[in-house]
């Protein structure tokens, strides 16, 4: 890779990675699963969660944004699928990188792929080209591109799994969801409504979906004890899963510290559920999130 003044290659939590730096803060990116382990606006603590005791490669890193592609969970696949895809626990190649400015930074990843008939990505998406493109200013975007090259369609289920740092889990709230039809995973029940903002008191596994197909929807993240606001804009996405496995769940992850369940919060701009992309032949589909954050005096 060239030398950038602005991209900086590192290691960080035993992974090798890509600092971005510009003069509205810094983003560390991992080259495993492409996945955004660290955001820091100037002026703010990090944006996001990363696990202190989270697997090495090749397994799934827990924290961050992990990528879940071509499918959500095991949705639409066979009990033995890996979860959430293969392209978390794989290698992701630079594309392209435009940074000229200390204001802004672009990144472009895409998946390593492999030729064995055995191989996930290789088996059920190797008519699929994939791109994330990172783009960090004053807001931090990232855009997953999926493309079909192929000569059938394709069920696309897919999310940014963001782990949200938060001061406690149980004490911050997202008004916007308030009056959003959801389905508690954990459950079973479908076509519940939100009453008021969404609160964790519990484990919590529930995919939402809008009211209206629009192309973009936005949510907040409000965090009194830190006194900041986490804005959160998607677009491609018509579901947001939120996610936290709560103390009991926590105590039997290996990756996750049994008092850290409620040090994040997962809100993920996701197509799962109902809302399935089905991509035509020669056709595309971006999924985006957009962060911002402000600070926020009670």
């Amino acid at each position: 890779m060239p030398a950038y003044s602005h991209i900086q290659p590192l290691t960080y939590a035993g992974h090798a990675c890509l600092q971005l730096a510009t003069r509205h803060g810094t983003a560390i990116v991992a080259l495993h699963g492409a996945q955004l382990l660290s955001w820091i606006p100037h002026g703010h603590r990090d944006v996001l969660w990363l696990s202190p005791i989270s697997r090495p490669a090749p397994a799934a890193i827990r924290g961050g944004v992990p990528i879940c592609w071509p499918w959500f969970g095991k949705q639409g696949m066979p009990e033995g699928a890996m979860q959430h895809g293969p392209v978390r626990n794989r290698t992701w190649k630079v594309v392209s990188i435009q940074a000229d400015s200390p204001a802004g930074i672009s990144l472009t990843l895409a998946p390593c792929r492999a030729t064995a008939p055995d191989d996930a990505l290789a088996r059920y998406a190797a008519h699929l080209p994939l791109t994330l493109q990172i783009d960090l200013a004053e807001t931090l975007v990232q855009t997953l591109e999926t493309r079909n090259t192929g000569s059938e369609t394709f069920a696309l289920t897919q999310a940014l799994h963001s782990y949200f740092a938060v001061h406690d889990a149980t004490e911050v709230q997202v008004p916007e969801m308030a009056g959003l039809r959801y389905d508690d995973k954990l459950s079973g029940v479908a076509q519940q409504v939100q009453q008021g903002p969404f609160a964790l008191d519990q484990a919590c596994d529930r995919v939402y979906h809008h009211h209206m197909a629009e192309p973009t929807h936005h949510f907040t993240l409000e965090d009194r004890a830190w006194q900041r606001r986490v804005h959160i804009t998607t677009g491609g996405s018509q579901s947001l899963v939120v996610w936290n496995p709560g103390q009991e769940q926590a105590r039997a992850m290996a990756d996750v510290p049994d008092a850290a369940w409620s040090d994040f919060l997962c809100l993920e701009v996701a197509n799962a559920g109902a809302d399935v992309v089905t991509l035509q032949p020669g056709a595309q589909h971006r999924l985006t999130q957009a962060l911002g954050v402000e600070n926020w005096k009670n």
